[in-house]
């Protein structure tokens, strides 16, 4: 891994590990040791360090009693504290996105539309890529780089377990129904509409990842109620 600078290669370190944890390839409780992530990425510990604090700053990887990194878990008080904190980020910036759309509500009836196919495969891959670029575009309408900030970091949180577990999967469809509503809301310019949908859109994801907790807390590193 190459870069201009060590912030560089920090920020590098921290996208691979990051989407490794995201995609499950790090699964809750894997450690992560300074020296073979460096010397697999090669790289100098130093950047390895600083990626690891700042996943840590964001909660993705905790310490554990040794002191060592590992990949977080999710409890089901983690689940309630994100989708609430989801909830309030992306009300407030769907609400502004409606009032400014316009034409770029086209666009995201278009991406909703590929979810929906995405769904129909399943392609989880492509449904990925799509339900990114439809929440971008909902943060580039509503311009407020702080709030988006929040919104990428708790719904990757969610999405690492709700995406990549088979269970969730027949639920992508729906998921991908209720984009369609959004986008239309959003093409409407009815922000009240659309902060509703929001709020049943976030208690659906809130509802499934309780019952995969329930089912499959040993992996995913959760406790019970």
């Amino acid at each position: 891994m190459t870069g201009t600078g060590g912030t560089t290669r920090a920020h590098q370190v921290y996208e691979v590990l990051r989407t490794s944890i995201v995609d499950l390839e790090r699964p809750p409780g894997a450690r992560l040791s300074e020296n073979r992530v460096a010397a697999d990425l090669g790289v100098s510990r130093t950047p390895v360090r600083e990626a690891l604090q700042r996943l840590n700053e964001e909660r993705f990887v905790v310490r554990d009693e040794r002191g060592s990194f590992v990949v977080a878990g999710v409890t089901h008080g983690d689940v309630d504290g994100l989708c609430d904190l989801l909830e309030l980020v992306d009300s407030y910036l769907f609400g502004r996105a409606a009032a400014v759309a316009g034409p770029a509500a086209a666009e995201l009836t278009a991406i909703a539309q590929r979810l929906r196919a995405a769904a129909d495969g399943p392609d989880l891959d492509a449904w990925s890529t799509a339900d990114g670029r439809f929440h971008e575009l909902v943060n580039e309408l509503a311009g407020n780089e702080w709030a988006t900030q929040v919104a990428r970091t708790t719904r990757s949180r969610l999405h690492r377990f709700w995406l990549n577990h088979e269970a969730r999967r027949q639920r992508l469809r729906d998921c991908s129904d209720e984009h369609v509503e959004l986008a239309s809301a959003l093409a409407e310019g009815d922000a009240d509409r659309a902060t509703r949908l929001v709020r049943g859109h976030v208690g659906h994801m809130r509802e499934s990842l309780h019952g995969l907790l329930d089912a499959a807390s040993p992996f995913l590193g959760g406790a019970g109620r």
